[in-house]
């Protein structure tokens, strides 16, 4: 952790493809974004070549290492509408973050993060992950330091978007994924990668947001109820039981606090 907030040069490029599929009036189209961003290459190359100035096996410019690493995205979306002006969207965006040669991990500024209003609702920004990992000593779920990355990226979406009026839209939807790290780090346990368990690690928020429509933008609202916590221990990670239904009652802060996130936003989240 203090490693990926090290200063760090970074310098590089990146490149994205965008597909859509849609024509006019098309009521079923798929959009693709592929983007792969890389950092240090040149630098390094160029610092190995000319002889560059290194400190414990890094290579330095002005007096700081600079940072190598390729970070590739995937972002698929489909769009079904229906009469009535009603649309279901289903998204799914993944990433992986590969720091190498000059570096041993991502910088933090380029690591993925997960949660907040084009998220996972549910939750806050930077609230979930990486795994399962939690705060040492941590009791709350929601008391959390909120400033959690990772180098690998899973999410997926679900939005049912309807008409109310000439100017107000709802939606209800379900969002689901986590961000994890590559390397095992003994200090902060169950925060890598793993393929025998990296499912029963996803966190999955529910609920109904409110679409004003201005012409010119669009004010959302979204209400999140998360319904899995993958910080919480295991087989206990469903929140049904202990958070829900025991002592349902939407007008006590505390039930709030633990149950309801509210989100607000500019724009559709995808």
């Amino acid at each position: 952790l203090q490693r990926s907030f090290q200063d760090v040069l970074i310098a590089g490029s990146n490149y994205t493809y965008t597909y859509s599929s849609q024509h006019k009036n098309d009521k079923d189209f798929w959009y693709y974004r592929f983007r792969i961003e890389t950092a240090g290459n040149l630098l390094f190359g160029a610092s190995a070549l000319l002889g560059g100035n290194q400190e414990e096996g890094v290579y330095q410019l002005a007096n700081r290492p600079f940072s190598q690493f390729v970070k590739p995205e995937l972002e698929i979306k489909h769009y079904n509408r229906f009469r009535g002006d009603k649309t279901l969207v289903v998204r799914l965006l993944t990433g992986v973050g590969f720091a190498y040669g000059n570096s041993d991990l991502m910088p933090f500024i380029k690591q993925f993060t997960i949660g907040g209003s084009n998220s996972i609702r549910a939750f806050r920004i930077r609230e979930l992950g990486p795994g399962s990992s939690r705060d040492i000593g941590q009791q709350d779920a929601s008391n959390v330091f909120n400033d959690r990355s990772g180098e690998i990226k899973l999410e997926g979406n679900v939005e049912y978007r309807f008409p109310i009026s000439s100017m107000f839209k709802g939606a209800f939807f379900a969002d689901f994924g986590n961000i994890w790290m590559r390397q095992d780090d003994p200090d902060r346990e169950g925060e890598e990668f793993a393929f025998d368990r990296f499912y029963n690690e996803i966190a999955v928020g529910v609920g109904a947001g409110l679409r004003i429509d201005f012409s010119f933008f669009i004010a959302r609202i979204d209400l999140g109820l998360p319904v899995r916590d993958p910080r919480l221990p295991e087989g206990e990670r469903w929140r049904f039981e202990e958070y829900w239904l025991p002592n349902i009652n939407p007008f006590s802060g505390y039930w709030r606090q633990q149950n309801m996130r509210l989100q607000l936003a500019i724009g559709y989240p995808f």
